[in-house]
């Protein structure tokens, strides 16, 4: 039986689940492992080369088909797509724009479609935009993202509340701008995506495991797992950030931030 070439492309921004849907897309087996490829390439030699070393490096020993699998966040979304349309050494932290156009993510899509037999398209989007600010704001003054023995060192009360209410001010404006192209893009590709939300990833994960299935059933892709494998790690991981974050509840400064940013987060 010929295999299949398969393209796993997870789409989303900093502090929406990504991780979270990557570790459940790769218990699957037949996805392929969607990490921040282009970002790692750019780390460790300070540009990405051009599309054969990114594809490379998103390529799945373990499926039984050829499957390729890519992260890709909104903030690095226009050097990625340039560097799938052939552009080289491009590097993801010196650029103006950040965000590719929704004209440049179609064009995108349509040549990888010429490419590849099937593309999988997961879009992850966390609608709460203060809640998202807030996260950042926390992780980047407290330095922990996916530490979990890290994050258990920290409560609300060793941040100072000026700095964090400083800080989820500043990174609400980019939330609330990537959740706007998000929303568009999402728009866009319905009828070609797989679209999850936070609040299903974190607390229904049955509806995010049908909406994956019943996605992939159109696509004809069979997995070797029909259920996301989640192990007792990772839980403790997603338990650990939920309980950190509900912490900040009390706080006056983020209750009235909150207030403040509640209809912009209902738009």
């Amino acid at each position: 039986m010929q295999q299949k070439r398969i393209l796993t492309i997870l789409i989303s921004t900093q502090r929406s689940g990504s991780t979270r849907l990557r570790q459940d897309l790769k218990s699957l087996v037949e996805l392929g492992d969607p990490r921040e490829y282009a970002y790692k390439l750019c780390k460790d030699v300070g540009y990405i080369r051009d599309e054969t070393t990114l594809l490379e490096a998103c390529r799945c020993d373990t499926a039984k088909n050829d499957v390729y699998a890519i992260k890709i966040m909104l903030n690095h979304s226009s050097a990625i797509l340039e560097t799938f349309a052939g552009n080289q050494n491009v590097d993801l932290f010196r650029r103006r724009n950040k965000y590719a156009s929704i004209r440049e993510w179609k064009s995108f899509i349509q040549s990888q479609q010429k490419k590849f037999d099937t593309v999988l398209i997961f879009i992850l989007h966390r609608t709460n935009i203060y809640q998202l600010a807030r996260s950042r704001a926390f992780a980047q003054i407290t330095k922990t993202y996916h530490n979990t023995e890290a994050a258990k060192k920290y409560s609300i009360s060793q941040v100072k509340s000026s700095v964090l209410g400083f800080n989820i001010v500043l990174n609400f404006f980019r939330a609330y701008r990537e959740l706007q192209i998000l929303r568009k893009l999402s728009n866009e590709l319905t009828k070609q995506s797989c679209i999850i939300s936070f609040d299903e990833l974190v607390g229904a994960t049955l509806s995010a495991e049908n909406k994956v299935q019943d996605y992939l059933k159109t696509k004809q892709i069979k997995t070797k797992n029909q259920k996301f494998n989640r192990s007792t790690g990772n839980k403790q991981l997603l338990t650990d950030t939920i309980l950190l974050e509900l912490k900040s509840r009390n706080n006056l400064v983020l209750r009235i931030l909150e207030f403040l940013f509640k209809s912009k987060s209902k738009k």
